[in-house]
């Protein structure tokens, strides 16, 4: 019995010894000259980078896809402590890493960044990574376009000031126009950082002066594809109470949170905005909002917006001529109007109540959309018993609405699809097959005989911003 225990207790070590062996061998790095990793991509590409910040970052994986573990002797980039590039390595920033195992069929994250020197115009950086593998060399290009640009952070504009269109602006925090003019050129490319905004404050004034053929661009600066059409990346535009004579001329806005805001009777009987040929769409909330505003619009076109794509409050005076308002929920849950106006009484905490009449006036437009929701209403007049007197006019417009005691329907169409030819790819021209076109008035002419695009209107026109082109 004990020959039999001492032979059952022996071979039991024995297999103890072989299995620990074993595991302390398969611990061992392979030096075959034939071991090789792989990677996730060929290229890490930044696709434009404003010099001066720094980028997003992107993910490089290292896989080991050999039976045993390897010991990388070297990973670096080629460029070492002066490239634009760098490299984040188990949570240490760093451009070089020496001897970094990696188990057997296991991989590694490579976090890498670039921060771009200012040059001019847009160009391209490159530079490499670079792994060493039992004395075998394989590497990874970077590569990253950069563009250079003017950097506004919490800048306060104090007179009259003209920006150039030479190079793009980015906006970190917010542009304040405190008095005098700001005036943004054709051209004009305007880049916002994430919650970042531009007010223009009392007797202060703004001029976009876009063209048919160079507008100026208001949007967010992520500029990964990812992010082309996605809203709430930045805060908007707010015209202050009190700010004068202000215009945007062919603007294209996107991709705020609310795209414009006007707040409160201007100083004069002049509008608080006028607003001509401008794009504003992709907000995380309404297109163009005003409270107890003046705001004039011709040709413009406001679409896809969560909550509401013209929102009017406290009374004012609202005139829209040949514009398209369209608010598909392709991308958005929506259970509200697209446009909307009250003439809610202002009372101010321990201040005055106040009180104005609403006005709202629109010819030749087209108001269209599908909600979420089972109802129809795409324009609603939200009336307060307390409230301002109100004044609405149509003429020729195209709504979509249940309630038909709003619009007099001997003057406009009213639930008739207008015929978009591509909502889902925001292509808001009238199709060819369109029940809509021709069937605006004419007593816009010649005020505004060019739509959109500085195509020439028919006589008589095709309501919204564009022309039906035949």
């Amino acid at each position: 019995m004990k020959i039999k225990k001492f032979i059952y207790h022996f071979f039991f070590a024995f297999l103890i010894v072989c299995w620990f062996f074993s595991a302390c061998k398969k611990d061992i790095p392979t030096t075959s000259p034939n071991a090789k990793l792989s990677f996730s991509a060929d290229t890490v590409l930044f696709d434009t980078v404003f010099t001066k910040i720094g980028s997003t970052t992107r993910r490089l994986l290292v896989y080991n896809d050999n039976p045993e573990p390897v010991n990388i002797s070297n990973i670096k980039v080629a460029g070492g402590n002066n490239s634009q590039f760098h490299l984040t390595v188990d949570g240490f920033k760093t451009n070089q890493v020496l001897n970094k195992e990696l188990r057997a069929k296991d991989s590694m994250y490579i976090m890498v960044e670039v921060t771009i020197n200012p040059q001019d115009g847009i160009f391209i950086i490159k530079d490499s990574i670079w792994f060493e593998l039992n004395k075998n060399l394989q590497n990874i290009k970077l590569v990253a376009w950069g563009r250079d640009n003017y950097y506004h952070r919490k800048d306060i504009i104090k007179s009259d000031t003209t920006w150039s269109a030479d190079k793009v602006h980015l906006i970190y925090n917010y542009v304040f126009v405190d008095s005098g003019a700001l005036t943004i050129p054709a051209g004009t490319a305007l880049y916002f950082h994430k919650n970042s905004a531009f007010y223009i404050g009392k007797n202060a004034t703004l001029k976009v002066l876009g063209t048919c053929d160079d507008s100026v661009l208001f949007t967010g600066d992520r500029l990964e594809s990812y992010y082309k059409n996605s809203p709430s990346q930045w805060t908007g535009l707010r015209f202050l109470p009190g700010s004068v004579n202000n215009e945007i001329n062919f603007a294209i806005i996107r991709n705020a949170w609310v795209g414009i805001e006007v707040d409160s009777v201007p100083l004069n009987n002049n509008p608080g905005l006028i607003l001509r040929n401008t794009i504003i769409e992709n907000m995380g909330t309404a297109g163009l909002v005003g409270y107890t505003a003046r705001i004039i619009g011709y040709n413009l076109l406001v679409d896809n917006c969560a909550d509401y794509l013209v929102a009017g409050d406290f009374g004012g005076r609202y005139y829209f001529y040949q514009c398209t308002f369209a608010n598909y929920n392709y991308t958005f849950q929506r259970n509200t109007p697209s446009l909307v106006f009250a003439n809610t009484v202002y009372s101010a905490p321990g201040g005055p109540t106040l009180m104005d009449s609403l006005v709202v006036e629109l010819i030749n437009c087209i108001v269209w959309g599908e909600r979420s929701d089972t109802s129809k209403d795409e324009f609603l007049i939200a009336q307060h018993p307390t409230g301002g007197p109100i004044v609405l006019n149509t003429l020729n417009n195209v709504f979509k609405t249940s309630s038909l005691a709003l619009i007099d329907t001997s003057r406009n169409t009213v639930n008739i699809d207008p015929g978009f030819k591509n909502p889902r790819q925001f292509d808001y021209h009238l199709d060819s097959l369109s029940a809509v076109k021709y069937s605006g008035t004419d007593l816009l002419l010649p005020f505004i005989d060019k739509d959109h695009d500085c195509k020439i209107y028919n006589n008589p026109p095709s309501p919204g911003c564009y022309e039906w082109d035949w």
